[in-house]
């Protein structure tokens, strides 16, 4: 009997499936507050618009998606690098975004640096 609990234990907790969350919403109105309750596998969906951040997303291998490159633009306010991705798998991802206005001696737009086991 306990055999079979777990072994159901385990099948339902396999199951689980990445999940998308999207920017801008209640639940997430900035794009790092989607990146902060993120999970590897996880998918941040970003909707067009101008966002005004510094990103950071260490240790996690998520997708970051804009609604591409032309409508969807994050400004780094000339404070540090607009993305930092350290530690991450080489599953994770960044696209369709312009970045912009961002200000450090490595990786200004973006410093990212892949984990390698």
């Amino acid at each position: 009997m306990a055999i079979c609990l777990l072994a159901a234990m385990f099948a339902i907790c396999g199951s689980v499936q990445a999940a998308e969350l999207n920017v801008p919403t209640e639940d997430y109105p900035t794009i790092q507050s989607a990146i902060n309750a993120a999970v590897d596998g996880d998918t941040v969906q970003v909707a067009a618009g101008a966002y005004t951040e510094n990103l950071i997303g260490n240790a996690k291998s998520i997708l970051l998606i804009g609604a591409g490159a032309d409508v969807t633009t994050v400004n780094g306010g000339g404070a540090s690098s607009c993305l930092v991705m350290t530690n991450v798998s080489d599953t994770a991802r960044v696209e369709g975004f312009t970045i912009t206005n961002g200000s450090a001696y490595d990786g200004g737009g973006m410093f990212t640096a892949l984990f390698i086991s």
